[in-house]
């Protein structure tokens, strides 16, 4: 991703935001016992938010902006509108992250055992 160098505030504010994300993609996958809750802070929590609504740090920053979790709405999915994802399709977004956004793949940064509970998260 090319950041540009120029541009003032708002690209100094991009450059950083998109270096604490990178920071935190790189930082060492939590111990197996880590708990759900702290999986998800360490991980999920800068662009979801600390309590799933969408609004962490980075979230200003990303187009499409990150879901909400506490509305239930899941915008990648094929399950029919108005009902939940299959489980499957969690697995699958944590896993290898949504293709035309800024969800990246966690396969390998989120442990294969620590994302079930994460997911209930």
């Amino acid at each position: 991703m090319h950041v540009p160098r120029q541009g003032g505030a708002a690209a100094l504010t991009l450059r950083a935001a998109v270096a604490a994300a990178l920071l935190l993609a790189c930082l060492p996958a939590p111990s197996p016992a880590a708990s759900a809750a702290g999986v998800y802070q360490a991980r999920c929590a800068v662009c979801h938010g600390a309590e799933g609504r969408g609004d962490g740090l980075a979230a200003a920053l990303l187009s499409p902006r990150p879901s909400d979790f506490t509305v239930g709405t899941y915008k990648f999915r094929v399950t029919p509108t108005g009902t939940l994802p299959q489980l499957w399709e969690l697995v699958n977004t944590i896993n290898d992250g949504l293709r035309g956004t800024s969800m990246p793949p966690f396969r390998d940064v989120i442990l294969p055992y620590a994302d079930q509970p994460v997911r209930g998260h």
